[in-house]
């Protein structure tokens, strides 16, 4: 289960210098449906030789004027989201 804490140390393995993040309308970022965004990130862990690639896919919609997210899931290798 991916929580806000394993989501904080997956940022922590990147240096944004050489991340490369695919957004909606990128190469493989993509809106499934309105409501529906898609993302991936693609990076090099220190200590790695290999890229790693997490991806996400999130629902969103509005409540009380706001818009919020309504579930969000996370695929990658599951040791980067340790704590």
């Amino acid at each position: 289960m991916v929580n806000k804490a394993s989501l904080l140390n997956l940022q922590k393995k990147w240096n944004p210098e050489v991340v490369k993040v695919m957004q909606e309308g990128g190469h493989h970022g993509f809106s499934l449906r309105p409501s529906v965004l898609s993302t991936e990130v693609e990076f090099m862990p220190s200590g790695n030789h290999l890229p790693e690639v997490v991806s996400a896919e999130a629902s969103v919609g509005e409540q009380r004027g706001q818009e919020q997210i309504r579930f969000l899931k996370v695929e990658g290798n599951a040791a980067l989201f340790r704590v």
